[in-house]
């Protein structure tokens, strides 16, 4: 359905498309919607019958029992219904959401429509799908050969497969999310590896306190696989409990993180057993990886060596470790700078010449499908407030505007038109917006009634004349003169990149009222507004909104998705200077003796201090070098991917930035931890030498 009016009694409700869904008698029977109230067999039995979702029944209703009550749905018609049923509403990540579902019978009030449907077929236990889908040629030749319009092709999909392999399917699931799977694949794949190595680096650090008890255990006879399997089981239980606490902690942060992208998250992870086995298998992997490396460090310590003590450092596992670093520090840069970018992108979008000022100004629904207000009166209404400077409308709102129709120039054939953006509007549109005319004028300076195009810049460019002014149009079959060539604007979504574009003065379908004030938040003309709105619209609600708020929630997501990913960014750095303050823990119980024999021989505490910090940020000055190009290549990718239309330049200065703060926070750890082995006493240290 397009967007549709519901009235009760003493209220109205805008609805946006696709929320009343027109179904077979039988489907709360065939799917498992759980109903709250009304019987599955019935409640679709009548055309004058509704079902509504929990939520919908509270909005229009209240706590009052909805069963019975009576609504009005105004569309092309108004529909007359009954509340027969309530059910729970649909998980967020389902496909089949709804907030009303009405009889496909009642269709048969409107032959015209043309109605895009979609058949779910329950198979045998035993059928094979694939042999069903060969026969599908055979059934569109046997039984639509006939129709004026027949499909080339039928899909046969699983329903768990919609979501995700539905992109050559039209309709409400015409989406590809796999783009957006691959990022936060990409990004938790990234988080769990800073783990791992962060919790080698620790676990041999403390593990050195152990090779006591590994020498012993060695002597006694246990075997280098016993005491593998011994520490991989250690480590096991360790991912296993984290397992435990990362659930608890999801349950407890689910209502947050689903405010903060308010998208379909899905349901909670504990409600999806088959998630949590797969998670569960993904922890247990996680500490097999992870304590890998300890486990067969230890295993391999020779008791001799451990005896006469002699350090069990290696030259090999000393590099190991580096690498292992040195990896952590080069991915956390990597998120930190995408972290900054992203947070970045939001302050960017709000400050893109878009073509057009969205200041002050309001927008207001005032028609749908065959409804359409008397504009006339309400613009000679609203314009005698002295807040309100102009009042114009359109057919849709300037930010998800893409309507594209056939456009011809003239002396050119059928064949060579193109596909154009075509916006109508009304005729001081443009002067409410401030679209800065280039050539030529406004609707508004034009003749009453005339067949006339504005053309953008873009526009101009493609079309075969020095000076497009004059020239004949025929744009989706209105034929008309372009009067003016207007600065290039962006009434798609951002993603999309700016296409040639035509705007007309629309004589129907303008949906949307705009009104211009004189001031920011003025509380006065919006309350006269408000005042007159029953009497000059008594088939709709009154529902606003400023359009530079609108424009900022609609991109809010980017800001969020900064935020989130700042958030993952500053967890991997705190990873990386945990595995970091491991080194620096292993390097100093290593060296002990070396400390102790250099201050025997004069050497500072500041001496030694410097010692480990040469050490150590040779390997985080490496970390930066192998960091800064991979960041810069992945930011930019990054950047061209969610905004390839406006892209944001990638200022070497924050990578700089963020190597710098880590580098900071790398060295003030390392000064922590070796400071304690820099003050110790050397007697210490050599009492047994």
């Amino acid at each position: 359905m397009d967007d549709y009016v519901v009235k009760i009694p003493g209220k109205k409700f805008y609805e946006q498309a696709g929320t009343a869904k027109a179904v077979d008698s039988n489907f709360l029977s065939f799917f498992n919607f759980k109903l709250l109230a009304g019987d599955p067999e019935s409640a679709l039995a009548d055309p004058d019958l509704v079902v509504l979702t929990a939520s919908i029944a509270r909005k229009y209703f209240g706590n009052k029992n909805p069963i019975g009550k009576q609504l009005t749905i105004k569309l092309h018609k108004e529909l007359n219904l009954r509340v027969s049923a309530v059910t729970e509403d649909a998980p967020l990540n389902s496909s089949l959401r709804y907030n009303l579902l009405v009889t496909l019978s009642r269709f048969n009030l409107y032959p015209a429509w043309q109605i895009d449907g979609v058949h779910f077929i329950r198979l045998a236990e035993k059928a094979n799908p694939n042999a069903l889908k060969g026969k599908m040629s055979t059934f569109i030749n046997r039984y639509m050969s006939g129709l004026e319009i027949r499909p080339s092709r039928m899909y046969l999909l699983a329903l768990k497969d919609l979501h995700v392999d539905s992109i050559h399917v039209r309709g409400a699931w015409w989406q590809d999310p796999r783009s957006v799977y691959l990022m936060t694949l990409s990004i938790g794949v990234a988080l769990l590896l800073v783990v791992c190595c962060n919790y080698m680096s620790l676990a041999t650090s403390q593990y050195l306190s152990r090779a006591g008890q590994v020498s012993i255990r060695k002597v006694l006879g246990a075997s280098r696989s016993q005491l593998l399997l011994q520490f991989l089981t250690e480590s096991i239980l360790v991912a296993l409990v984290a397992f435990a606490l990362s659930i608890a902690l999801s349950e407890l942060m689910y209502p947050k993180f689903a405010e903060l992208i308010f998208s379909n998250v899905g349901p909670k992870i504990t409600s999806n057993p088959s998630m949590l086995l797969k998670l569960l298998l993904v922890s247990i992997l996680v500490g097999i990886v992870a304590g890998s490396y300890p486990a067969f460090f230890l295993a391999c310590l020779r008791p001799m060596e451990v005896f006469r003590k002699v350090s069990p450092i290696t030259k090999k596992g000393v590099g190991f470790r580096q690498i292992l670093v040195i990896l952590q520090f080069s991915i956390s840069i990597l998120l930190m700078v995408n972290a900054v970018l992203a947070v970045k992108q939001f302050d960017h979008l709000n400050q893109l010449d878009l073509g057009y000022n969205k200041e002050r100004v309001y927008l207001a629904r005032i028609g749908y499908g065959n409804y359409t207000t008397d504009l006339a009166a309400v613009k000679n209404e609203l314009q005698s407030h002295p807040g309100i400077r102009a009042v114009s409308a359109a057919s849709y709102i300037p930010i998800d505007w893409e309507t594209e129709s056939r456009v011809i120039p003239e002396g050119a054939t059928e064949n060579e038109s193109w596909t154009w953006n075509v916006y109508s509007v009304d005729n001081n549109f443009i002067d409410l917006l401030e679209m800065k005319i280039i050539r030529g004028i406004s609707f508004r300076h034009n003749q009453p009634g005339s067949k006339s195009f504005i053309i953008n810049q873009t526009a101009a460019r493609h079309l075969p004349w020095d000076d497009p002014i004059g020239k004949r149009l025929s744009v989706g079959g209105k034929k008309g003169v372009i009067i003016g060539v207007v600065k290039d604007f962006h009434f798609r979504h951002i993603f999309f990149k700016k296409m040639p574009s035509v705007l007309y003065v629309g004589e129907d379908s303008l949906n949307y009222l705009y009104i211009k004030l004189e001031k920011s938040n003025a509380l006065e003309p919006i309350s006269y507004i408000k005042d007159r709105w029953d009497r000059l619209n008594p088939d709709l609600p009154f529902e606003y909104a400023a359009l530079d708020e609108y424009y900022q929630r609609r991109y809010t997501f980017y800001k969020n998705l900064g935020v989130l990913i700042s958030g993952i960014g500053t967890i991997a750095v705190i990873f990386s200077i945990l595995g970091l303050i491991g080194l620096a823990s292993y390097a100093t119980r290593g060296r002990t003796k070396e400390i102790g024999i250099r201050k025997a021989h004069g050497a500072t505490v500041s001496d030694i201090l410097i010692l480990f910090l040469v050490y150590f940020l040779r390997l985080i000055f490496l970390a930066n070098l192998i960091a800064l190009p991979m960041t810069y290549y992945a930011a930019k990718k990054l950047v061209e991917f969610s905004l390839p239309a406006f892209p944001m330049e990638v200022d070497i200065e924050i990578l700089i930035y963020v190597c710098i703060l880590t580098t900071i926070v790398a060295v003030a750890s390392v000064l922590l931890q070796t400071y304690k082995a820099a003050v110790a006493n050397p007697v210490d240290a050599l009492r047994y030498e």
